[in-house]
């Protein structure tokens, strides 16, 4: 889950997720930074820092959803001043209504964060752009992936879906990256504009 910062880590960052692939952190202002490491011979001997930020959206405040059960206990170095016990951990950050009937929210699944867009009736998908910084190069892939060329290698942002919901049952929306320079959107299919959408 996401673990809430209580002085465990930089004052900027509000809550951080460890995934299988390195930490995502999440700031004060909605930014997601990425920290993974390199190995070398299985020991991590640096890290690569991605960081994704959306675009003339707007972040009026960062909050945790869905406690977990999990007990957090951060207990690092000598200083007993520093150690935090029964830290507040969450399933779900919410970024709240990022662009006009946009609200955004990053879900902790299994050892990875998904970024949920929740898209109400006539708004418009469009203004959902993501700056990603930190790497050499953004593309799509054959199997419609996300990746970025790092100096660690390829990193991937698995391919999106999209969804909406009628009597109950969710009827599968086409949904693809659109990229231009080091950001990238939503390319949708057709789909019910009076009717929520979702991109997971």
């Amino acid at each position: 889950p996401f673990i809430a910062n209580r002085g465990q880590a930089a004052d900027h960052l509000k809550f951080y997720a460890p995934t299988f692939a390195g930490t995502v952190f999440v700031t004060a202002t909605g930014q997601l930074v990425y920290a993974l490491p390199v190995r070398n011979g299985g020991r991590p001997t640096r890290a690569v820092k991605l960081t994704e930020e959306l675009v003339d959206g707007t972040v009026r405040e960062v909050t945790g959803e869905g406690e977990a059960r999990t007990a957090v206990h951060v207990f690092r170095g000598n200083d007993a001043s520093k150690w935090r016990s029964n830290l507040p951990a969450y399933e779900t950050v919410s970024l709240g209504d990022v662009y006009p009937g946009i609200a955004v929210k990053l879900q902790a699944s299994g050892k990875t964060v998904e970024k949920v867009f929740y898209v109400a009736p006539e708004a418009d998908p469009a203004r959902i752009r993501i700056k990603l910084a930190g790497g050499d190069g953004v593309t799509v892939t054959e199997q419609g992936d996300l990746q970025v060329t790092t100096a660690m290698g390829a990193v991937t942002f698995t391919k999106p879906v999209a969804y909406q919901e009628v009597a109950g049952k969710k009827h599968s929306i086409d949904v693809r990256y659109a990229v231009e320079g080091d950001t990238y959107g939503f390319r949708l299919g057709a789909y019910d504009r009076s009717k929520p959408l979702v991109i997971d």
